[in-house]
Order: structure tokens, then C-alpha cells, then sequence
């Protein structure tokens, strides 16, 4: 069996015990803050800046390989493309501290033109490339984005049809000129990457012909000349509870965050080998984002194998390109997985694999770092709203606390775990993490009142996470306080189960929402993918499973197998869908 097994430990998923665990009967009765101390010094200066000192040293490696476009581009290439773009953006009557959107998958696209704001000194708002009319409409409004670019089609998506249906404009309109928008007052101009003449577009690659030296020197000024906590990017929530929200970060954020992860992932180290990072991740999602800054700082080569996700190319990437390190979130990794196992890919360069965006379960922990036969395993936790990463493993610590924690505070942040009532709950229990410090968002843009929500007036930054903090700065994530189970008065939160069940040797993947039940207030349901090859259980199959192991009100009531769960293009499960499945028992 390619998957390894593990025992079965009675009373896992007890709160108090997991927390003897690796705290000190003494220090747990402490209030649960933790600050991040390190004698090296934050970073004060932008992404552009940062670059182009990386670039200094690093001129002639490669920095990007596309792999489906067949594109690589050195450090020094990909440097004088994001200063030409970045000019002719400005030629747009574009200033420093205007807004853009993007509109595209992990392209070589993507990767100049996030450079090119950056060192334009442009706030560039990052847009899932799967968005549809109303919801780009809606996205580039919230932003006042006053430049959006975009591929002309990727696979069903038709990204020109879709802005020429909220811009009828499009059709008559003459790209030398503003654009005049009844639906997007904002935007002046629309960039297409292209070959087709089409309608009232600007073409990317025209973009990056007819440079004037004169103005890519004012470019170099203009990045020199910025302040590290003018703002850089704008990230949208996931809008699974209302429309999604704008966090503003800053250059500050982005810079300390990636200096701080590389550090942490073993990309700050290039005396053994020239790192090459498989990026699984998209780049418009923060932590994917965080990814690319920190291989972009660090000189490291990052992979790209296809523009949307691809589990087969991808493992099949790290044999081409003998990537030393594999960066994607957990459902990824599943699948990557059992792509391994089919194919029999050989991965023996990898070295690492960092993973986050969602939680690892101990049993995927041991399967991945057996399977591809690791030196590290990184588990990093953070949210967007503070810079994507902000907890996050060395790789080397004793295998227990690699399997059930998210790692440790970064450098310079501050956590605390409170309670209901706002106070600060000890070491080893649980509560919501709140955190401050340099990774925290400037705000909502243009949202006042979801920020004060959000982030308090002494700057603690709320996460809505359900976690328990340790004496020694490392974290467990309990669950999401709004996907918590209220069964019968018992709290149940749904990660418990899912850790247990992904121990199962025929199951793949776990996921457990709560179904409204008149009596008990809500009952548990199981969903669950099954391993290739492997029988499906039954819900009789799951409680024999679950009988002595877990407490009896922890053991699912109904039980339904998927081929594949509903994701966010970032690999996010998407819990709301799976509740809408469970509406035939609601009673």
C-alpha cells in the first residue's frame, strides 16, 4: 500500500491532552500571547526596490519557466520587461498609486505585469481568473481599477466576450483614447494579451515593443523614490458569506512576509543547490502570491507548469525540471499523491514541500513526506487579510509537533487566543487567534466599517479561526468559529473528524459539515473521497470506524461519497456547496 498507516490513539482529538502535548503543566495556566522575537530587522523597502537587488545578484539565472507556454526568462530579462511595461502604463496617464486589475492565470503575463506595478509604484488589485461578468464587474468597481488586463481566452473562458458584455463601449471605442464606461466609470483602458484585432483593446505584447530609454530610467527613479508602506496589492476574500471585500497590503507587508517564509521553507539558503520552486498555487491567491515574492527575493527559479491546475503535469514537472521544492495546498497535494503513485514519476529531486491555504491533516503530513521521501515538510497558516502566511514549521522539529500544529509565529508578530467575552484565554485552550504586527492589512479598501470589524483600535487583527497557542509560539488550528457544530449543546468542530477519518486507509480525503436537525440542533455529515481502487464505505462502515476512537457525539449521522469536492480556484474546499447537498435531511 503506497499510503502509510498510522495507529489509532484513543481520545486523539481531546483538547486538554493534545495540549499537554507541548505545553508545560505550568506555562499552560500563562495568558495565550506569543511574540515573535528574531535580532534580524524588519526589511523597510518596496517589492520594486527589492527586486532589482536581487536582480543585482542573480542577472543571469532563470527566474520564470512556463512550461505549457515553453517560456523561460532570466532575472535581467524579466527585470527590463517589468520597467518597459511599467512605463508604458504610466504613458497611460497612469500615476503612482493608481489602481489596475488582473484578469489572467499563472502566466509569463501575469509575472511581468505584478513586477511592472510594483515598480511603477501601481496598486494592483489580483483577480481570480475564473470570475464571470458580474462578479469581474463587481470586482474592478470595488477596486477603481482604472486598468484591467487580461488574456484573450483561456480554455472555456472568453475573458474579452465576457468585459465586451459589461463594456458595450468596447465595440466602438478608439484604444488611443480614454475609455468612457457607463458600467465601469473607473476604467480607461482594457489590455488584451493577444494576436486577434479586437475592438477597442490595447495589445499586451505592443506594450512591450518601441522602448524609450528615457522613460525606463524614470521608472527606476519613480521605484526608487517609493515608500515601503505605500499600498501594492489588493486581495479579494472569498465572498462566501456576501460580497467579497478588498484587503489593501502594502509593500511592508509583502516584502517582510516573503523575506521571513523563505527563511522559513530553506529558499534564504543556496549553498547546497539552486533552489526550483513548483508553484501549484495560483497567483492571484495570497499565498501563492507570497510564493512568488519569496522566490523572486531569494534568486530561486519558480516553476510554473501549467496556467490553471494540473496535478498530472505538475508531478510530471518535477521530473522535467527537477523542482527541489513543491509549493500548493493540501487538496493539492492529495492529488499529486495519487498522480505519483499512477505515473511513477520520478521526484527524487524534491526536497520540500510547503504547503497552506487550508489545513494539512496529520495523516496527509505522513503520507507526503513518505511518498516523495522528503528532508522537510513546511505547514504554514495565515490569511489574507495579514499576508497569506503568517505561522509557519522550520521543517526539522520533532515529528509530533510537525503533524499536529501549523508552526510557529513569524518573527515580529504578535498572537493571542481570546474568548467570547474578548479576554485572553491560557496556553493549550481554545479560542479565536487574533494577530498584530507588520503583516496586518491596511484596511478594507473603501470599507470603514467592515475594517473597525475586523481589526481593533490597538491593532489586533480578529481571524474568525478557532485555535490553541502553546507556550513555545507554535499553533493548532481548532477550526473556522463559523463552521463549528453546535450537536445536542456539545461543540464539535468539524476538523476533529476529518483528521480522524483521513486515517482510514481507503480514504483520499474528508470533509464534515453540520445538517439542521430539530431535536439536536444540528446532526454531522460525512463526505468523503475515496482512495483509487478502493470500495466505498458505507455510513455503518464509518460509525464501526469511528466507535471507541472518537467521542459518540462526534460520529457522523449521514455520509456521502464524491469523486471530487467543490474548490476555489486557490484549491479552497468550499463548505457552502457541500451544505447545499445535506438539504434532503434537514428536518
Amino acid at each position: 500500500m503506497w499510503i502509510t498507516k498510522c495507529k489509532i490513539i484513543k481520545n486523539l482529538f481531546n483538547i486538554n491532552k493534545v495540549s499537554r502535548a507541548y505545553c508545560s503543566s505550568t506555562s499552560s495556566r500563562k495568558p495565550a500571547y506569543y511574540q515573535g522575537i528574531s535580532s534580524d530587522p524588519l526589511t523597510y523597502r518596496t517589492l520594486g526596490q527589492e527586486f532589482e537587488r536581487s536582480v543585482e545578484k542573480n542577472y543571469d539565472k532563470e527566474a520564470f519557466v512556463a512550461c505549457s507556454e515553453n517560456k523561460r526568462i532570466t532575472y535581467g530579462e524579466t527585470l527590463y520587461q517589468a520597467d518597459l511595461l511599467a512605463s508604458k502604463l504610466l504613458n497611460l496617464d497612469l500615476k503612482p498609486g493608481d489602481h489596475i486589475g488582473l484578469w489572467a492565470p499563472n502566466t509569463v503575463q501575469w509575472f511581468i505585469t505584478f513586477l511592472a506595478a510594483a515598480r511603477a509604484n501601481l496598486v494592483i488589485a489580483c483577480i481570480n481568473p475564473a470570475l464571470q461578468a458580474n462578479e469581474i464587474k463587481y470586482s474592478l468597481n470595488k477596486a477603481k481599477c482604472k486598468v484591467v488586463l487580461a488574456q484573450d481566452e483561456y480554455k472555456t473562458q472568453k475573458y474579452y466576450d465576457i468585459l465586451k458584455n459589461i463594456i458595450p463601449e468596447l465595440e466602438t471605442h478608439n484604444s488611443t483614447k480614454e475609455l468612457n464606461s457607463k458600467n465601469l466609470p473607473h476604467l480607461k483602458s482594457v489590455i488584451i494579451d493577444t494576436n486577434k484585432e479586437l475592438n477597442g483593446i490595447i495589445k499586451f505584447n505592443d506594450l512591450l515593443k518601441d522602448p524609450i530609454d528615457e522613460d525606463i530610467q524614470n521608472i527606476k527613479k519613480i521605484s526608487n523614490m517609493a515608500e515601503p508602506d505605500s499600498p501594492l496589492n489588493i486581495q479579494f476574500t472569498s465572498g462566501t458569506t456576501g460580497q467579497p471585500k478588498a484587503a489593501l497590503l502594502t509593500n511592508f507587508n509583502f516584502v517582510n512576509s516573503a523575506l521571513i517564509y523563505g527563511k522559513r521553507i530553506g529558499i534564504a539558503d543556496n549553498t547546497k543547490y539552486h533552489h526550483r520552486l513548483l508553484l501549484l498555487a495560483p497567483l492571484f491567491h495570497a499565498f501563492g502570491l507570497t510564493n512568488f515574492m519569496g522566490s523572486v527575493m531569494y534568486g530561486a527559479t519558480l516553476v510554473i507548469p501549467s496556467p490553471t491546475y494540473n496535478p498530472v503535469e505538475s508531478i510530471r514537472m518535477i521530473e522535467k525540471e527537477k523542482c527541489t521544492t513543491f509549493l500548493g495546498t493540501p487538496t493539492m497535494l492529495i492529488d499529486g499523491l495519487v498522480a505519483k503513485n499512477q505515473h511513477n514519476f520520478d521526484t527524487s529531486t524534491l526536497k520540500t514541500v510547503a504547503t497552506g491555504g487550508s489545513t494539512c491533516t496529520p495523516q496527509l503530513y505522513k503520507d507526503i513526506k513518505s511518498v516523495f521521501n522528503l528532508e522537510h515538510l513546511n505547514i504554514v497558516y495565515g490569511l489574507s487579510e495579514a499576508t497569506a502566511a503568517d505561522f509557519a514549521s522550520y521543517g526539522g522539529e520533532d515529528e509530533t509537533l510537525l503533524e499536529n500544529t501549523v508552526g510557529k509565529i513569524y518573527d515580529h508578530l504578535e498572537a493571542k487566543v481570546i474568548n467570547e467575552d474578548g479576554k485572553t484565554v491560557n496556553f493549550g485552550e481554545s479560542g479565536e487567534l487574533c494577530m498584530r504586527g507588520f503583516a496586518i492589512m491596511k484596511e478594507y479598501f473603501d470599507d470603514e466599517i467592515k475594517t473597525k470589524e475586523i481589526i481593533s483600535n490597538d491593532g489586533w487583527l480578529k481571524t474568525g479561526d478557532q485555535f490553541i497557542l502553546y507556550d513555545n509560539g507554535y499553533g493548532t488550528i481548532v477550526g473556522r468559529k463559523k463552521d463549528m457544530i453546535i450537536r445536542g449543546g456539545e461543540n464539535i468542530y468539524p476538523k476533529e473528524i476529518e483528521d480522524f477519518m483521513d486515517t482510514h486507509p481507503n480514504v483520499l480525503e474528508s470533509q464534515v459539515v453540520g445538517v439542521s436537525d430539530k431535536r439536536l440542533g444540528e446532526e454531522i455529515c460525512l463526505f468523503l473521497r475515496m482512495k483509487p481502487d478502493c470500495p466505498n464505505l458505507t455510513i455503518d462502515d464509518v460509525r464501526e470506524f469511528c466507535k471507541g476512537n472518537i467521542a459518540h457525539f462526534k460520529i457522523p449521522k449521514y455520509l456521502k461519497i464524491l469523486k471530487e469536492f467543490p474548490k476555489t480556484t486557490s484549491g479552497k474546499i468550499q463548505k457552502f456547496k457541500l451544505k447545499e447537498m445535506t438539504k434532503e435531511w434537514e428536518k
